[in-house]
């Protein structure tokens, strides 16, 4: 009887086991690839809305604007449409900025999006100086937990210590359903979760065209001034002692380089900033960066378009160098000009 009892607790103990492998395995499984939006809700969303207006207006050529939080909240393409009228001749503008997105990040959502079947007919791409000085290894910028087995990958050699990023990304894929609880609550009752632990900001309040516009027409002068300062103690680091670290270069280089290889036309841009803000870097910061971008520009032949000085009144921004959205819809407008002016229905 006793070993009846022992054999029947052993099987119970086996079956148990195996049905958690099975679980965690077939979690890992939907996470690699049906459901990336609890993996990186980010830039599911903004994938799948790319994928909504191509499927409803195939004729119009898709151009994919990939940046920081600055174009994330900066760049309306509803704004950019001639005469406001869905024209098919005027492109898909799509915005892809995601929040501290850098050359690094730029270059893997790039990566990511033609793996899923995007091809766009033209990349505007963000060039921020002050990220192109950032020594920091891209496991302190990207988060390891919204990544595939795929981009661990496509990051090799960016990585200052890939070992440990993969031993990380292992461990974590150890318990898949516990690395994605605070998202999948947030997508299906995000009330029941404290404030500090919704995800749900990630996507909700974007639009249709992937602008995520700053919630409030106008900001107290305190506010701003309060973040403005915040802002400018951010980017010092960044600014003090200006180079070109070798990191941000080589992303994006691999991401001009990939452009040119799959036919696909670059402009580069720079988001406008507040007089107080382009004012406060030290006179190097401006002349190393200016002679980096123009380097750039003469290798790759690409233009440039600088946008620093579009928007000259401090009111127009939260905290120096994001918009606010009334001041996103004029810059819009005017970038649309500036691109047709430029002739980028032209090839590079």
């Amino acid at each position: 009887m006793k070993r009846s009892r022992r054999r029947r607790a052993r099987r119970i103990v086996l079956y148990s086991l195996g049905v958690y492998l099975a679980l965690q395995l077939l979690g890992n499984l939907a996470l690699e690839t049906r459901a990336i939006g609890l993996r990186d809700p980010e830039y599911a969303d903004r994938l799948a809305r790319i994928q909504r207006q191509v499927f409803t207006q195939p004729a119009r050529p898709l151009w994919v604007a990939l940046g920081s939080s600055r174009t994330q909240m900066g760049l309306c393409p509803s704004a950019m449409i001639r005469d406001g009228n869905d024209s098919t001749h005027d492109p898909l503008v799509m915005n892809f900025g995601l929040a501290g997105a850098g050359p690094v990040q730029q270059l893997l959502t790039f990566e990511r999006l033609i793996a899923d079947g995007v091809r766009p007919s033209r990349m505007l791409i963000e060039v921020l100086p002050a990220f192109f000085h950032n020594d920091n290894p891209p496991e302190k910028l990207v988060a390891v937990s919204r990544l595939s087995y795929r981009d661990l990958g496509r990051l090799s050699g960016y990585w200052h210590d890939e070992s440990t990023v993969r031993r990380d990304w292992w461990l974590r894929r150890l318990s898949p359903f516990s690395m994605v609880r605070f998202v999948l609550v947030s997508r299906l009752v995000p009330g029941w979760l404290p404030f500090r632990d919704r995800q749900d900001y990630l996507w909700m309040g974007v639009d249709a065209f992937g602008w995520y516009a700053y919630p409030q027409a106008t900001i107290e002068d305190t506010e701003r001034e309060s973040r403005t300062l915040k802002a400018l103690a951010d980017y010092a680091p960044n600014w003090h002692d200006y180079q070109i670290s070798p990191g941000p270069d080589r992303a994006l280089r691999t991401l001009l380089d990939r452009c040119q290889a799959l036919n696909i036309p670059v402009t580069l841009y720079r988001m406008p900033e507040s007089p107080r803000f382009r004012r406060t870097p030290p006179p190097e910061f401006a002349v190393c960066s200016h002679k980096y971008l123009n380097t750039m520009m003469a290798e790759y032949h690409i233009d440039l378009i600088d946008a620093q000085d579009w928007i000259a009144d401090d009111r127009a921004f939260v905290d120096g160098h994001h918009l606010l959205s009334g001041s996103a819809r004029e810059f819009s407008v005017h970038l649309a000009d500036r691109l047709r002016a430029i002739g980028t229905s032209a090839p590079n």
